[in-house]
């Protein structure tokens, strides 16, 4: 039995420490392992334990109560996120962890509360995060709590009940700033003419009328192959998409002891991207002017790698 500081006996496997918090003690059947919670309020932890002990079983092969917010994560990228979503969210879900790891990422699994998630979204708006980036990192939580109390390896999910304070509508802008603003988005139909007409004599000439003329994103236009252009019928087939990604795992799921850089070839976000895009003569002169077997050369081999706003402000403005 233990006692508290004034020697009252507590019950079995409840203690209380000397800074004057409260101990429970767990023994998790199947695993020969015991772990303890701490708390302040002896009745809130009682709650909490039996809450444990009538919901909670191991999860997963090797689980281990102790186990932190880190190591968790872990192993629920290996297990549900490395061989299902692609490199590029992927990279969403690494940079979404390490932007909250110092927040939480040292505790156990278990003992996080919802006041831990709420001081996290503090933490990252005070360091300067733009709401959208706090979103991205706290579905990131979201989903690893899910499925660590999904499994019942937690007995409650401290990130079920967060939502983040609305944002205090700004003032309406008036029309006329809005189109303004809009206007300032585009090109003029004399700024195209004297962008392209710097571009003649650059590697980027045929590239740039044929993004300007299309609406095609960079990296779709980089994935083009030849098979995609029909020219009989004036138009072409987006499907596919070039992209730079920071790659983590391995084909195997295992993390890689170094990061790298590398292209891919994917197909796009969103499925409404796919789609038939007309092609005027012009369009269909300028890729012309590229032989069948430059093609690969001039719109993906050579144009991935170079491309970068500094080097296109050398090349293509005369000003």
């Amino acid at each position: 039995m233990g006692k508290n500081l004034k020697g009252k006996e507590l019950g079995k496997g409840l203690y209380q420490r000397k800074d004057g918090r409260y101990e429970a003690r767990i023994f998790v059947r199947g695993t020969g392992k015991t772990f303890s919670i701490y708390g302040t309020n002896l009745q809130h932890l009682k709650k909490e334990r039996n809450a444990y002990l009538a919901n909670v079983s191991p999860g997963i092969a090797g689980y281990d109560p102790r186990i932190s917010v880190s190591k968790w994560y872990e192993k629920w990228m290996l297990i549900y996120v490395v061989h299902s979503v692609k490199a590029t969210t992927l990279s969403n879900y690494v940079n979404g962890s390490e932007r909250v790891r110092e927040y939480i990422g040292y505790m156990r699994l278990i003992e996080v509360r919802p006041t831990h998630i709420l001081d996290m979204i503090k933490g990252l708006e005070e360091e300067g995060y733009a709401r959208t980036t706090v979103i991205q990192s706290l579905s990131v939580v979201c989903q690893l709590f899910q499925k660590a109390y999904g499994g019942k390896m937690i007995p409650i999910d401290p990130v079920a009940d967060i939502k983040l304070p609305k944002e205090e509508p700004g003032e309406i802008p008036d029309e006329k700033i809005l189109q303004e603003q809009e206007d300032e988005k585009c090109l003029s139909i004399y700024d195209t003419h004297r962008f392209l007409e710097s571009c003649k004599n650059t590697r980027y000439n045929e590239l740039f009328f044929i993004l300007l003329h299309t609406g095609l994103r960079i990296g779709e236009a980089l994935a083009l192959e030849w098979c995609d252009l029909d020219f009989k019928h004036e138009k072409l087939r987006v499907y596919k998409t070039l992209n730079r990604v920071t790659k983590y795992y391995d084909s195997k799921g295992n993390e890689l002891p170094e990061r790298y850089s590398t292209i891919q070839i994917t197909t796009p976000k969103k499925s409404a991207s796919n789609r038939k895009v007309p092609l005027t003569d012009a369009v269909i002169a300028a890729f012309k002017k590229i032989s069948r077997s430059d093609f690969y050369n001039i719109f993906r081999k050579k144009l991935s790698s170079i491309i970068s706003s500094n080097r296109m402000q050398v090349d293509c403005w005369d000003c």
